[in-house]
């Protein structure tokens, strides 16, 4: 969606082509949200936000997350990368378990051991942030939102994820 994703995607198109063109072997892999040692960006944020105690605890909402952990997405990469039936194809790689905001929170606190709060920030104090601002609303919405997909195509080729948020060494 958006211009970001709009030229992401036209890309990856282009350098299917050229692979095609060129005869290398080139294979597209999407990652959901990645966790796991060393990982950056918003998850690590959360993490250093929780750890810290100035992330406030999400209310349950029901919505729907997919995440991959990091070995595990270092092996479907491997798999894509060795595997001739992947050259030219298009590939989403979770582990398949639905996650909720809430549930993500409560693994970041198990894992930082700090104990699960019992109270929550209600998901109306969130919808009115969101209405301070389009950057708020888009903050808000990645945070609460739907992002579930299928990895359905990538285990067609046999790739299973071995380890899950909710079962993950800490």
């Amino acid at each position: 969606e958006g211009v970001y994703g709009q030229t992401k995607r036209e890309a990856e198109l282009k350098l299917l082509d050229i692979g095609r063109q060129s005869e290398m072997h080139v294979s597209i892999v999407r990652p959901s949200l990645v966790y796991g040692e060393g990982v950056k960006g918003n998850l690590a944020l959360m993490r250093r936000g929780i750890k810290q105690g100035w992330f406030p605890p999400l209310p349950e909402t029901g919505n729907r997350r997919s995440m991959i952990h990091v070995d595990d997405l270092v092996r479907a990469l491997l798999l894509a990368a060795e595997d001739k039936r992947a050259n030219g194809e298009i590939f989403i790689v979770t582990d398949g378990v639905p996650h909720s905001s809430s549930e993500i929170y409560e693994a970041i606190c198990q894992s930082v051991g700090k104990t699960v709060p019992q109270w929550s920030v209600p998901k109306i104090v969130f919808e009115g942030l969101s209405l301070l601002s389009p950057r708020i609303r888009y903050k808000v919405d990645k945070l609460l939102g739907d992002e579930f997909y299928s990895s359905a195509k990538l285990e067609g080729l046999g790739f299973r994820a071995e380890k899950s948020l909710l079962n993950i060494d800490r």
